[in-house]
């Protein structure tokens, strides 16, 4: 399984980042997982390296939570999952 995924959040208020549950008692979860701010205008298929930023990613069980402050914005994040089936794979944006 190789996932790429980008959200758009709209934050009312202030937030220390986004949190993503991959996985249950059925599935193990991923091996690999990466959280990226990216563009306002970012658009799947569109997102390069050059236009991505790394954000700090800690994990808890199946919880991946995505630290940036937000405060009354909106804005993307782009996720990519990786299974250990999968994985490893070149997957460096």
């Amino acid at each position: 399984m190789y996932v790429e995924e980008l959200y758009t959040y709209t934050f009312a208020g202030k937030f220390n980042g986004t949190t993503r549950i991959i996985g249950d008692d059925d599935f193990d979860g991923v091996e690999f997982f990466e959280g990226y701010q990216v563009p306002d205008d970012a658009e799947m298929g569109k997102i390069t390296p050059e236009n991505v930023t790394p954000l700090q990613v800690e994990r808890e069980d199946y919880t991946y939570k995505v630290h940036r402050p937000y405060k009354d914005e909106t804005k993307k994040v782009s996720f990519i999952a990786i299974d250990s089936k999968t994985w490893p794979i070149n997957t460096k944006m």
